[in-house]
């Protein structure tokens, strides 16, 4: 394997942008909150730097898992300790003996091919009472010209983006419990309907590098990228 696997797919710690690494570690950041004492289940882990944070905030184990070979390989040399393990794995057919008390999902569903598939598999991992802790892309701000889920995003690793209303509705349709309180994002910035001035608004104030990357309530606001709490009851 190469020195570096970082593509612009996977996130790696110091070899990503400024931008990258403060999305990255914020996600991890909120979830620290949420795993003391808790199985964990890091779906998509990419260089697994992400799950051994959530040990090392409390969680009792942690199971990393990505598709790809390469930085499950980097994962285990760099992060494995006792109470991480590594593994080979797809959203879609990952399986576990033992149901999770939190799965963190972080920028992993718009890279699938059957969002459905890979919600539904989370469902079924997730304890009774667990915690799915999951963020994507917002499709308003990110793919401005995308105007439909089945539209082809502006990042050309991405198979498809949510707006607002289609994340929850997503969820909710695997099964998860969602509401207005549980979702939240980073990067807020106005809502502005009008494409041409999004379009300034952005150029002008460039908000994917100077807004706050901190994961925050979203209320009337738009964030660059969704991250729901949803609960399996």
């Amino acid at each position: 394997m190469s020195e570096s696997i970082f593509t612009g797919e996977f996130f790696v710690p110091g070899e990503a942008p400024k931008r990258l690494e403060e999305d990255h570690l914020s996600r991890y950041s909120f979830a620290a909150d949420y795993v003391r004492g808790k199985k964990v289940l890091d779906i998509a882990c990419g260089s697994g730097y992400g799950s051994r944070a959530l040990l090392d905030a409390g969680a009792v184990t942690v199971d990393g898992v990505d598709l790809s070979e390469d930085v499950i390989e980097f994962a285990t040399k760099k992060f494995a300790c006792e109470g991480v393990r590594y593994c080979c794995d797809t959203v879609y057919s990952y399986s576990s003996d033992r149901p999770y008390d939190v799965i963190v999902s972080f920028e992993t569903i718009e890279h699938v091919d059957d969002h459905k598939m890979a919600l539904n598999n989370l469902y079924r991992l997730l304890a009774d009472d667990g915690v799915l802790l999951i963020s994507s892309p917002n499709r308003f701000i990110t793919s401005p010209k995308a105007d439909a889920v089945t539209d082809k995003p502006a990042n050309p690793y991405h198979r498809m983006e949510f707006n607002r209303s289609e994340f929850v509705a997503a969820l909710r349709e695997a099964g998860f419990i969602v509401d207005e309180t549980d979702l939240y994002g980073q990067r807020l910035q106005p809502r502005l309907q009008n494409k041409t001035l999004r379009k300034f608004y952005r150029k002008l104030f460039r908000p994917h590098l100077f807004k706050d990357p901190s994961v925050v309530p979203v209320g009337d606001k738009e964030p660059r990228y969704f991250l729901a709490v949803a609960r399996k009851q």
